[in-house]
């Protein structure tokens, strides 16, 4: 509404949802999450391994670890309804679709990637994930940038949290 009425901008148009082309972006989704699930799986092994030498007790995060240890099934659907739908349409949102566009204008996209995904990563308040959560935001920026859309990026997002709760459920079996 506000774009709308008092800057004369188009949100739909604005973040590539006015013309979607389903074909090429399930191609894009197809391809970034395979390269998204193997460069940060790799990229979170190879942090975790550095941060065990020099933080031993280093914990996963909270949401993390009250999903693995909690027997109340509510709050776990809770939890996954959070993780799947909500964050990534609020989180995509405000950093790809505003904070990353923002500073595209102003500066150039590999800046704005960078900062807006050191922001996403920093929100997530853990050490261990920062460097994985930054390397997994480019990715979803490089997803962006080749779309125009930001669907792509939300359902990425949304991929990338879905798995991320299977594997937990089976590495708890």
């Amino acid at each position: 509404m506000y774009l709308h009425r008092l800057r004369g901008l188009n949100p739909a148009e604005l973040f590539g949802l006015q013309h979607v082309h389903w074909r090429s972006i399930f191609r894009v989704v197809l391809v970034f999450t395979v390269v998204c699930l193997v460069t940060v799986s790799l990229v979170a092994i190879g942090v975790t391994h550095w941060l065990q030498s020099v933080w031993p007790d280093l914990q996963p995060q909270q949401l993390v670890e009250t999903f693995q240890t909690s027997n109340n099934l509510g709050l776990k659907v809770l939890v996954v309804l959070a993780a799947v739908v909500i964050a990534p349409l609020a989180e995509e949102t405000l950093f790809r679709g505003f904070v990353y566009g923002v500073l595209k204008r102003y500066t150039d996209a590999p800046f704005a990637a960078l900062a807006s995904s050191l922001m996403f990563a920093i929100i997530h308040l853990h050490v261990g994930s920062l460097v994985p959560l930054c390397v997994l935001a480019v990715l979803f920026c490089i997803a962006y940038e080749i779309t125009g859309c930001l669907l792509v990026p939300m359902l990425l997002h949304m991929i990338f949290n879905a798995t991320s709760i299977v594997m937990m459920l089976f590495s708890d079996a």
